[in-house]
């Protein structure tokens, strides 16, 4: 084996064994115990084994580590109690508000012990996860004033028909996007719809906003997707035989209403709209990221450029002349001073009214739904390298470092953000996560959640 190429090992071989095996290979010799110590063989190795979410493809080092830790992740929430949305046991107390108390620091989630949970995202009044066998969690509530609207005081299964690969919030809604490339979207656990686009190209990712969801294909198709009407009050699934067990038997699987979405824009439609108005720029060819917000979409190309969209309507978004190019954040390829592909603006994240890019080297430039095309990014001297993942809440804001550490700044927001005071700037958080790797972040309204793995375990 060792007059294969290293390249064909870690491309073509590796990634097809076990990861036991992959150990004993590197155990013969000390040229394969430097071959496996690669950071994109671990990579592939947990993205394939345990099925992490799209942003988690973002960090650059730390994969050999965080493989070994991610058998039994630690799920934390703190910040605003109220609608359970922190998922802790209710406290018989009269001097607790709702009979859920704050909590200003990280506490652990005692519920999802052994889950493998492997993404955890923030509604307005909730939290969802998705484990590594694809079943998505929820407690909290979806809305606080829908009608008849209860709270899951535990994390409780929401009911979908198909193993799932990513989900997404906004403030009253959720969406996931099963193994299968279908599309769900929903305002009540029990009440699932599942989006039709129309496009023959398979859906890539999803987003949640507020109001609005919309959802990005390989082509690079950007779908908008209404809030929709199937809230609380409407009947529930309807149970049928779609589907197999695991033997081939037929399983009992929700049918689910489905309901059909036509209204998308294109990179190259938008250009051919709108061609005078954004200049000489190479924008590239395609959308490859979507973040949503309220009222507003970011968009991200795959050369780099990062667009905004009025999301108001259905109309505004489709309306090229509401579309702006913001040319002053990031590098694109194509500029003089870009010297590396490290530089160009990689992803993206939204929630409430402000937004985040940031390249491959973790740099973050920040911005708010009222940016424009000659608004300059704010940029914090802490967030200038090794970032790999950004959660925005209502008033308080996070990052992740490549080395697990959780950054927190804004207001202090019922206990959210960690601190018992505002923090102006990007500062680090201790206590319960001081001895942990942080590799997932979720903030939203006035909570947080975080899934951690314990470094001395």
């Amino acid at each position: 084996m060792d007059r294969i190429p290293v390249e064909v090992l870690l491309e073509n071989v590796l990634p097809r064994l076990s990861s036991a095996s992959i150990l004993a290979v590197s155990a013969t010799s000390k040229f394969f115990y430097h071959v496996v110590d690669d950071e994109v063989l671990w990579q592939t190795l947990t993205l394939r084994d345990f099925k992490l979410p799209l942003h988690s493809t973002f960090r650059q080092i730390g994969w050999r580590r965080l493989y070994s830790k991610l058998w039994d992740p630690i799920v934390y929430t703190w910040g605003e109690g109220s609608n359970a949305r922190l998922g802790h046991p209710a406290v018989n107390q009269p001097n607790y508000y709702g009979r859920y108390r704050n909590e200003p620091l990280p506490r652990e989630l005692v519920s999802l012990r052994g889950k493998g949970i492997v993404d955890i995202i923030a509604g307005g009044y909730s939290f969802h996860v998705l484990d590594r066998n694809g079943t998505v969690w929820m407690w909290g509530m979806m809305s606080d004033w829908l009608a008849n609207d209860e709270a899951c005081e535990e994390p409780t299964h929401v009911n979908l028909p198909v193993p799932i690969r990513s989900i997404s919030c906004g403030r009253v809604q959720a969406m996931a996007l099963g193994k299968d490339g279908r599309v769900f979207q929903w305002l009540n656990i029990r009440n699932p719809m599942e989006i039709v686009l129309d496009s023959a190209s398979p859906v890539v990712q999803i987003a949640a906003g507020w109001g609005f969801s919309a959802a990005l294909t390989a082509d690079g198709e950007v779908f908008y997707i209404p809030e929709g009407h199937h809230r609380v009050g409407f009947s529930t699934v309807n149970y049928g035989t779609e589907g197999e067990n695991d033997d081939g038997s037929n399983a009992e699987q929700p049918k689910l209403p489905k309901k059909e979405i036509h209204e998308h824009v294109t990179l190259t439609g938008l250009l051919a709209s709108t061609h005078m108005s954004f200049g000489k720029h190479n924008f590239g060819v395609k959308f490859t990221r979507i973040a949503c917000g309220e009222h507003f979409m970011i968009a991200l190309t795959n050369a780099g450029a990062v667009f905004k969209f009025d999301t108001s309507t259905a109309l505004s978004f489709m309306n090229p002349l509401l579309s702006e190019h913001l040319a002053k954040f990031g590098f694109h390829t194509g500029e003089q001073d870009v010297s590396s592909s490290e530089r160009i603006i990689g992803h993206i994240s939204a929630f409430f009214r402000e937004f985040a890019a940031y390249n491959r080297e973790g740099t973050v430039f920040w911005g708010d739904r009222e940016f424009n095309a000659d608004t300059s990014p704010i940029m914090f001297s802490e967030l200038q390298s090794g970032i790999c993942q950004i959660s925005i809440g209502d008033w308080h804001k996070g990052a992740i470092t490549a080395d697990g550490k959780l950054l927190t700044w804004g207001e202090p927001s019922a206990g959210a953000l960690g601190h018992t005071t505002a923090k102006i700037k990007p500062t680090l958080v201790k206590g319960e996560l001081a001895n942990k790797f942080v590799f997932s972040i979720g903030f939203g309204g006035w909570h947080s959640g975080v899934l951690a793995v314990d470094l001395g375990a």
